[in-house]
């Protein structure tokens, strides 16, 4: 069996195997200085690439707030479950749920 040789040294370079139920797992973690294409400042403004970012991006934003609501609904019943009070009186969402 052959093995490859390395053609750069990195920073971080991190190798093991994992025997996890049965099985064998290669782990790899390897960090260094980015070399693979030009640093963003060299790259030339085109508007085929914003766009398809500015898309991301805004799918992640609008991911992140369909979330919010029913992440606070669920630390609300959690914290109703657990019988914890922070406050004197109903909480604020107490109407939602008890009117």
């Amino acid at each position: 069996m052959t093995r490859r040789r390395r053609l750069k040294n990195h920073s971080i370079d991190y190798s093991a195997t994992i025997n996890w139920f049965g099985k064998r797992y290669y782990l790899s973690v390897v960090g260094g200085p980015e070399s693979r294409s030009l640093p963003l400042g060299k790259l030339n403004f085109c508007t085929r690439r914003l766009i398809p970012m500015v898309g991301h991006v805004l799918g992640i934003y609008i991911l992140v707030a369909a979330m919010v609501v029913p992440l606070i609904l669920l630390l609300y019943f959690v914290k109703s479950v657990l019988a914890v009070d922070f406050f004197d009186g109903p909480s604020l969402l107490h109407g939602l749920f008890f009117s």
